[in-house]
């Protein structure tokens, strides 16, 4: 079994940017025959590195809300069909992919997806 750890810059707290991005890299795992490509943790929508900078345990900060909305926005919702292209590419390339996601389930309040 040939593995690949893809490392790359992904489109911070851009689903669908990302996600083309996890694509090309499955792709380009099977132009290099492996078998399996991962992914790290938190890619898909990125990782929340704000926190460590702005006081993110500040819950009332209306900062702090406002990008928590935003990356909540981004989160992968399976049921919606956001990692369709990544199964495509697994299924057309036969390379199977671990990818680090942030998942928001579907029907998620109003108040998890606006500041």
């Amino acid at each position: 079994m040939r593995v690949a750890a893809a490392q790359f810059v992904p489109a911070w707290i851009d689903r669908s940017a990302t996600l083309a991005q996890v694509a090309a890299w499955v792709h380009r795992a099977a132009d290099e025959r492996c078998d399996l490509v991962a992914f790290p943790e938190a890619l898909v929508p990125g990782y929340p590195h704000w926190l460590n900078s702005t006081g993110g345990a500040r819950f009332n900060d209306p900062a702090q809300k406002r990008w928590f909305a935003h990356y909540s926005d981004q989160a992968v919702i399976i049921e919606r069909g956001d990692l369709t292209s990544i199964q495509e590419a697994c299924r057309s390339t036969g390379v199977a992919a671990v990818v680090g996601i942030i998942e928001r389930p579907p029907g998620c309040p109003a108040a998890c997806r606006q500041p």
